[in-house]
């Protein structure tokens, strides 16, 4: 797995802005994990903060990368 924080400026919110990405590992032995091949495409999930956090509370606050 591999964990990319990335900062960038966003012409939408017209300020810098943080996002956090997780990219899965492929694993075969892992109890639960299916051993389906999609390719080189990943499966996306977006997950939003809200007003009151930030980027990170999804790695902070909940067991996301497991």
């Amino acid at each position: 797995m591999a964990l990319i924080q990335c900062d960038f400026y966003s012409e939408a919110l017209g300020l810098s802005t943080s996002m956090n990405v997780i990219l899965p590992q492929t694993t075969y032995s892992q109890i639960g994990m299916e051993t389906q091949s999609h390719g080189n495409k990943h499966r996306t999930l977006l997950l939003l903060h809200g007003l009151s956090d930030d980027h990170t509370i999804w790695l902070r606050r909940t067991s996301i990368e497991r």
